[in-house]
């Protein structure tokens, strides 16, 4: 099941929010992280079968401070099939073959 977990750190540079990114894409199924919030101090990190717990306490030892703040089923966004239209493919001919004027019988 697709789970999306937030993730708040406290951290001010961009330097430490690479290096936050760098270490919830390395966790074991995690499919996308995204930075978000006003100062872009909350990480949004969506994936499947993969431990909240464990990837706060990896991002505490990384970063400094980290505080899992949700964690909440991911919504799965469904694709519209469009139908398929196959039309008959268009041959030109330019004539008869050219066996078709040596097959006469003259009279």
């Amino acid at each position: 099941m697709k789970q999306k977990v937030v993730v708040r750190f406290g951290t001010k540079s961009s330097k430490s929010r690479s290096k936050a990114l760098t270490i919830a894409v390395g966790v074991q199924g995690v499919t996308s992280a995204t930075l978000k919030g006003q100062n872009k101090d909350e990480m949004e990190v969506v994936g499947e079968g993969m431990d909240s717990v464990v990837l706060t306490t990896l991002l505490r030892k990384g970063v400094g401070s980290a505080e899992l703040v949700s964690v909440a089923p991911a919504e799965e966004k469904k694709k519209e099939e469009t139908p398929v239209v196959v039309s008959s493919p268009y041959y030109y001919t330019y004539g008869p073959p050219y066996n078709y004027y040596t097959n006469w019988v003259l009279p």
